[in-house]
């Protein structure tokens, strides 16, 4: 068996474990996303006429270019990062303040 094909065999397993899981996470309560909503929220301050046009045929068709859709979409990205980290954070507060208070003890 050449090199080539043992890297073909690895990609195939890469790309079905990674279908497997985006498949198993769309089943996941809160992982789903309602299409205009996400629209409505991402496109707000864009008049009806647009608005209708996105959800219609999509944003390109509505005149934004692929550039403008990246920025969109790093900046999306880069909320919901900050917003997750600020979350874990907070979350692992509590703990950390714990173990902080059990260093005297040892």
């Amino acid at each position: 068996m050449g090199k080539n094909s043992m890297q073909y065999e690895s990609d195939q397993k890469d790309n079905s474990f990674l279908a497997d899981t985006i498949s198993k996470a769309i089943q996941l309560p809160g992982v789903k996303v309602n299409r205009n909503e996400f629209l409505i929220s991402v496109f707000r301050d864009v008049d009806s006429e647009t608005r209708e046009t996105i959800f219609s045929e999509g944003p390109i068709s509505a005149g934004y270019s692929k550039a403008e859709l990246n920025r969109i979409a790093r900046r999306l990205v880069n909320e919901r990062t900050l917003a997750s980290s600020g979350m874990s954070f907070a979350a692992g507060l509590p703990g950390g303040l714990a173990m902080a208070g059990t260093i005297p003890a040892d």
